[in-house]
């Protein structure tokens, strides 16, 4: 049990043994989750709760190696819940932060810094 869950679509089908995102998504909030935020690589993520659907697009970049974009887009979003931003603001802040890792080779040569996260996130 956990009241945060950040997985990828396949992630969330293997822990809930379903064969589609949103089911998984769905039966992890029956199972005690508060918040769901999907990854979906370059199209970004859908946070989900049992009161919400956010759906955040991704940031355009050039894929150069995903290694470590799971960690820096966890990173993100969990900041943005420490700090108290909204569910979207969560949303984009995790992608920023996967986007930039992603962009660079290397598992955590892409990680922005705080401010770089949050300015291309666009959050003030």
């Amino acid at each position: 049990m956990a009241s945060l869950v950040l997985p990828s679509a396949s992630e969330a089908e293997i822990l809930t043994a379903t064969s589609a995102a949103d089911d998984a998504c769905r039966a992890l909030l029956e199972r005690g989750a508060e918040v769901v935020a999907l990854k979906r690589g370059a199209e970004g993520c859908t946070v989900i709760t049992t009161e919400e659907r956010v759906e955040v697009p991704g940031y355009p970049v050039e894929a150069v190696d995903p290694t470590g974009a799971g960690d820096c887009f966890d990173a993100g979003f969990v900041v943005g819940l420490t700090e108290g931003l909204s569910l979207e603001e969560c949303g984009r802040l995790a992608n920023a932060c996967g986007a930039a890792a992603a962009a660079v080779r290397g598992p955590m040569e892409g990680s922005p810094t705080r401010q770089e996260a949050f300015e291309r996130a666009g959050i003030g």
